[in-house]
């Protein structure tokens, strides 16, 4: 894809065969591109009265996915809803055991009778969230009647430093972890970067 002196030189010294998938998958794009860049740009300009409005086989697609997160994010519904957190101390009982946590997962329901028995419901994986607080305490108190664990697996699990960041990068992390918003992400970075502390923030090159 480079089209600079130096790789044109190297590419008439050392042809090779043309590869005939690459060459129709640029014959698909440039028809797609007269199909619906060439066409469908004017249209859309006549039919919203905006001149200077375009469509394409990439931009549209791309257009339509974040419109539909949008409108997902604007219909979304708040739902109060409840868990429960576990906590065991440290057992002599068993070898190198510190205190953990653990969190009880939905969907599961609480059969009737005394003994509080745990099952699992009929509830799909698109509504696992409980919304009756009275289950959740039955939860809680069937727990405090004693847990037993009835099976555990041991793995090692290697996991390789991420990249450093790229603008984009940091804000999501920054929302996530430390739920910033954009305005205060990059005015924590501006501190950093004029402090030393970090690399120039304002790209989308991971590359030191």
């Amino acid at each position: 894809n480079e089209i600079s002196k130096t790789a044109i030189h190297k590419a008439i010294a050392a042809p090779r065969q043309i590869d005939r998938r690459l060459f129709l998958a640029q014959q698909g794009r440039r028809v797609l591109d007269r199909l619906y860049g060439y066409k469908v740009s004017p249209a859309l300009g006549n039919k919203l009265g905006q001149h200077g409005l375009s469509a394409g086989r990439v931009q549209s697609v791309a257009l339509r996915l974040v419109v539909e997160r949008e409108e997902a994010i604007r219909n979304f519904k708040k739902v109060k809803h409840f868990g429960v957190l576990l906590s065991f101390a440290s057992s002599n009982s068993i070898p190198d055991n510190g205190p953990w946590n653990t969190r009880w997962t939905p969907p599961l329901t609480v059969r009737p009778g005394t003994d509080a028995q745990l099952s699992p419901t009929d509830n799909d994986d698109e509504t696992p969230l409980v919304t009756d607080r009275a289950i959740a305490e039955a939860v809680l108190a069937a727990a405090r009647q004693g847990v037993v664990i009835t099976h555990f697996t041991e793995k090692t699990q290697a996991r390789k430093p991420p990249p450093p960041f790229t603008t984009s990068t940091l804000q999501q992390a920054a929302s996530v972890q430390l739920h910033l918003g954009v305005n205060a992400t990059m005015q924590a970075a501006q501190a950093l970067f004029e402090a030393g502390l970090i690399t120039y923030h304002r790209t989308d090159n991971p590359n030191l």
